[in-house]
């Protein structure tokens, strides 16, 4: 899947009837704001502002491959920035913030680090890969008006389970692990590699909203098979230094 929607909308002022209508509709369900911005004072003014909807988190989308800082840079493939960035949105709001973090870099283990111990309270990994570019052959032009987009789809997840396993080595924070999970095999993968919470996208455009229940379906059939009793046995369990419960006499 290749995209390059951008992040257009309404703006943060007017969309928090879209937050209350959600809340009042999904009463049970915990609701996560995402802020994004062209830089790090827009980011902050936008996060300070959603502190004051009803939502339990605020991720702070430092890795869109169009919101780059004045250099050219995705803030989340800088640990500095990341820090500074996520420091300034600590100042402006008590809520847990998870930083989203982009795989378009070697140092995504460091980086989460610094958003860790510059007061993030979760990582959200990953965004999509690339950016990357499809041509239609009949029109002899790339597809997307936009010529380059986001890579995302199955085809990142092995990317991504490299991604949560570097960052779970490297924080004590959660981990919400997304990025090609299809079905239950690939989400046992990234609890392995240390996710604690799962973002589902494609599968949804593959399988509608039954892919829920096809992949939790597949975990409770191998956690059983296993000897598992709870899926926190699964998270971290592909590291060297993990316990394997179910080989404990």
């Amino acid at each position: 899947i290749i995209n390059a929607v951008g992040l257009c909308g309404e703006g943060i002022k007017e969309a928090k009837h879209e937050f209350e209508n959600f809340e009042k509709e999904c009463p049970e369900n915990p609701m996560i704001g995402s802020v994004a911005g062209k830089n790090i004072k827009e980011i902050t003014e936008v996060a300070e502002i959603m502190d004051s909807y009803p939502v339990d988190m605020i991720e702070l989308n430092f890795s869109c491959p169009n919101v780059d800082d004045e250099m050219g840079r995705p803030i989340a493939c800088d640990p500095k920035m990341t820090a500074e960035a996520t420091k300034a949105v600590r100042g402006v709001t008590k809520k847990p913030i998870s930083v989203k973090l982009s795989p378009n870099t070697p140092m995504i283990g460091l980086i989460a680090k610094h958003a860790e111990e510059a007061g993030a309270n979760a990582i959200t990994a990953i965004n999509t890969v690339g950016p990357g570019m499809l041509i239609d052959i009949h029109m002899r032009k790339p597809i997307l008006a936009n010529k380059v987009g986001g890579v995302g789809g199955m085809g990142i997840k092995p990317i991504a389970v490299r991604c949560i396993y570097d960052i779970y080595k490297n924080v004590k924070i959660p981990i919400i692990a997304t990025g090609g999970i299809m079905n239950g095999k690939d989400a046992i993968e990234m609890m392995m590699a240390g996710g604690s919470l799962l973002g589902i996208g494609s599968a949804i455009a593959a399988y509608d909203m039954k892919a829920f229940d096809m992949i939790t379906s597949k975990i409770s059939e191998f956690m059983k098979k296993e000897g598992f009793s709870d899926v926190s046995e699964l998270v971290g369990l592909a590291h060297e230094d993990a316990v394997d419960s179910t080989k404990l006499s």
